[in-house]
């Protein structure tokens, strides 16, 4: 660094380095992003790498694929793919016959998408996000539907991930307060409580314009990129969510760099709602 700084402007650089990823704005006021103080031996530096870096040997990187490629394949069976109870309703065709079906066989009510869903997520929701961070869940010329259920998925495991939670009640997403403990109000073994087909269709729905709200407030959020259009970027096709930082850059909105018009998710791309719309009684559908 010594001696890169007798052939560099060092102040520029340094004032890049604070400003150049945006800036923290404090009710009126801008701040830089981040604070360059101390100079780090090479030492210190290569030991804090080695300490925070996840290292995978090709062994180790063929297991995680593995493993991944093995729980995508589940959850695509058990949560794309109708149940033999929802096509049996599917096919038939007036409210009342799908509402006296649904009574008769309350037993198999457990093979409704929505709840469904709840028992893989309170059961899978750490190895999805484990495998999401490395391994692509599809294909977009092989299978799109497949595509997009991940993509929802995803979603709700990141809303949950940045301290949001769906609540069932109000049927929108909350914050999700920290305990002293350091742990989330409601965690994730628990989350989706007392909800219906209809408010886990909501939570679906709602996930990616929430996303897209955070983000419009400078908070921490994602972003879906379907290409990598950027001038700098790979300018192939990722299919997969990037965290967006909470960090506001003062551009000129011709800027290849004024990111905040972009979409956070496609607006052609909607949830497809697997509820019945059939009321039970009681405020609950299914």
């Amino acid at each position: 660094l010594a001696d890169l700084k007798k052939i560099i402007e060092w102040k520029q650089v340094k004032a890049f380095l604070e400003n150049g990823r945006g800036r923290n704005r404090i009710v009126n006021n801008q701040f830089p992003a981040y604070r360059v103080e101390t100079e780090v031996s090479t030492q210190k530096a290569l030991k804090y790498i080695s300490n925070k870096s996840t290292i995978f040997s090709n062994r180790k990187l063929l297991a995680v694929r593995n493993s991944c490629h093995q729980l995508y394949e589940y959850l695509w069976n058990y949560l794309g793919v109708p149940s033999r109870f929802e096509k049996e309703i599917r096919k038939l065709k007036t409210v009342k016959q799908r509402y006296s079906y649904l009574r008769k066989n309350r037993a198999d009510r457990n093979d409704l998408f929505y709840r469904r869903f709840i028992k893989s997520f309170r059961k899978y929701h750490d190895k999805l996000q484990t495998c999401s961070k490395y391994i692509y869940p599809a294909s977009m010329l092989n299978n799109p539907d497949r595509v997009w259920l991940f993509a929802h998925l995803n979603a709700i495991n990141y809303l949950h991930d940045l301290g949001y939670v769906f609540s069932c009640r109000q049927e929108l997403w909350v914050e999700n307060p920290v305990l002293f403990s350091g742990k989330r109000y409601i965690q994730a073994s628990q989350s989706f409580r007392r909800c219906d087909a209809k408010r886990v269709d909501m939570a679906f729905e709602q996930a990616p314009e929430f996303l897209n709200k955070l983000r419009s407030k400078n908070n921490l959020s994602y972003r879906f990129i379907d290409y990598d259009r950027k001038a700098f970027g790979s300018h192939e096709k990722l299919y997969s969510w990037v965290k967006t930082r909470n960090k506001e850059k003062k551009c000129e909105k011709g800027s290849e760099f004024y990111e905040r018009k972009m979409e956070t998710f496609p607006s052609n791309i909607k949830w497809k709602n697997r509820s019945f719309g059939i009321s039970m009684g009681r405020g609950e559908y299914y």
